[in-house]
């Protein structure tokens, strides 16, 4: 039972108590200052506010995420015994079930597999049973702001315990189902079931799980290369993983066979001297991608007329703009509207051509942005999403460039900038994450497809200069939140 709080506290000895809670790390002090403070007259909870005229502090708003965050501590304790009894490279999740930037015990086990972290090995078993029992108390809670989140910690320590049947029930999957939303929790579990055609259709977005999938097939060449994109990634802390399996890769195979595989990898691709080459050779490539991803489906190609007919707005807001198609996806869609380059994945250029005859509008990424923030429950973004409409977020300047939806193979969101183009008219690639983010992520559309098309096709251009060309003639388009002063106060609250 909560200690109630005695009635003869003074104003200062409130604010001294709301000044030792926000200066607080440990989860189980904060949860008990929440609860002292909840336990707070009426009258005496009016002086519960931030300093400098920072807002009222509401403690049972408060209290399932600091409960979220003791169970989460409570976790990593164990995970850290776990990952000093196991290989890391058995577990090709590692990575990837992350549960939000400020509590994710995946950062622990990633560093559980570099030299910088030293694990006792006197610690004994892991045992999550008491942090279950907090997250199950959280996911039950209808009510509860991080009861996703709680789930999802559920189903990684369902993954630690050898019981990837969980993981399904835990996050609401139907089994065989290749969900969009914990794509990688799900994937994780049917690896341990061994259902590799499963796990590689969710582990489509990330290289290195793609190579651990193509490693635990044989296939070291595939792994090799997947490995070594994930030292480029976009998520900084994919790379010290990336690099322990490259590391592992070349003890299992010896650095002579490695140079070997890599030698002979670009045996039978398609090579282009320049990037100029794509338009030409497209038609190869394609259809040696057809081949690798097993498609039969006949080819479904747009006349000139039509791709004629498709516009695309070059504004994110307003002004009635429009430009014709780059190059590019003229390419793809005289070839075949339903070009892919992933197995199972939305063709390519599909949100484009299907909105074609209303003009193609830019994507909101305001809502996106907001969405992201409605979803945070670990950083207090949250209170931006609540923020009233008439006030941006998210930048919104007027000569923003249009987001041009393209389908993602992944989690993330997939655009055609309309920013600065390149000197062959080709619009830069852009993806948004939920950090929320949005970035220049590759030079073009040809880039974009050269680059994940890499099993098939070798391009003898530098991608990365194009790419960080593309960011150059870009950087004037200041991607990120807006200067409105209620939206800096709420970020100054952080």
């Amino acid at each position: 039972m909560t200690k109630k709080a005695p009635t003869s506290l003074k104003r200062d000895d409130i604010q001294r108590k709301v000044a030792e809670y926000l200066e607080l790390e440990s989860p189980a002090k904060k949860l008990a200052l929440l609860e002292w403070m909840a336990a707070l007259e009426p009258a005496q909870r009016k002086h519960l506010r931030r300093p400098h005229g920072g807002g009222l502090i509401v403690p049972e708003s408060q209290m399932s995420s600091t409960r979220f965050l003791l169970a989460t501590s409570l976790f990593a304790k164990e995970d850290r015994k776990y990952w000093a009894q196991h290989d890391p490279a058995a577990s090709p999740w590692v990575p990837n079930t992350t549960l939000g930037d400020a509590m994710a015990p995946s950062r622990r086990a990633i560093e559980a597999a570099t030299k910088t972290w030293h694990p006792k090995k006197d610690k004994g078993h892991p045992d999550y049973a008491e942090a279950k029992r907090m997250l199950e108390e959280l996911a039950a809670d209808e009510g509860s702001g991080v009861k996703r989140d709680a789930t999802c910690v559920l189903a990684v320590i369902a993954l630690r315990e050898g019981q990837p049947k969980q993981v399904f029930a835990r996050l609401g999957i139907k089994r065989g189902e290749v969900p969009r939303d914990n794509a990688l929790h799900a994937g994780a579990a049917y690896f341990a079931l061994g259902d590799m055609e499963r796990a590689l259709a969710c582990y489509t977005g990330s290289d290195v799980n793609q190579g651990f999938l193509a490693e635990a097939r044989g296939d070291f060449a595939a792994a090799d290369r997947f490995y070594r994109a994930g030292l480029q990634a976009s998520w900084w802390a994919m790379r010290p993983y990336a690099k322990l399996r490259c590391a592992r890769l070349a003890q299992r195979l010896g650095k002579r066979e490695l140079e070997r595989l890599r030698a002979s990898e670009n045996d039978g691709k398609i090579v282009l001297e320049k990037v100029a080459d794509f338009h030409a050779r497209f038609p190869e490539i394609a259809d040696a991608l057809r081949k690798r991803l097993r498609i039969t489906s006949k080819k479904q190609p747009l006349s000139d007329a039509e791709i004629d007919e498709i516009r695309l707005a070059t504004k994110r807001r307003g002004g009635g703009e429009s430009v014709g198609l780059p190059e590019s996806a003229k390419t793809i869609l005289r070839y075949d509207r339903n070009f892919t380059l992933f197995e199972n994945a939305t063709p390519l250029l599909t949100p484009l051509w299907k909105a074609a005859k209303k003009g193609v509008t830019s994507a909101d990424v305001e809502k996106l942005v907001r969405s992201a923030a409605r979803q945070d429950n670990s950083t207090g973004l949250r209170a931006l999403s609540k923020l009233p409409k008439d006030i941006p977020v998210w930048s919104d300047a007027p000569d923003l460039p249009a987001c041009i939806a393209l389908a993602s193979p992944g989690d993330q969101e997939l655009f055609l900038y309309m920013g600065v183009a390149d000197a062959d008219g080709e619009y830069p690639v852009a993806r948004f994450d939920d950090q929320p983010e949005l970035w220049v992520s590759d030079a073009s559309l040809v880039h974009y497809i050269l680059d994940a098309a890499n099993d098939v096709v070798e391009c003898k251009s530098d991608l990365v200069k194009a790419k960080k060309a593309a960011q150059k003639r870009n950087a004037r388009h200041r991607e990120g939140w807006s200067a409105h002063p209620k939206v800096q106060a709420a970020l100054a609250r952080l």
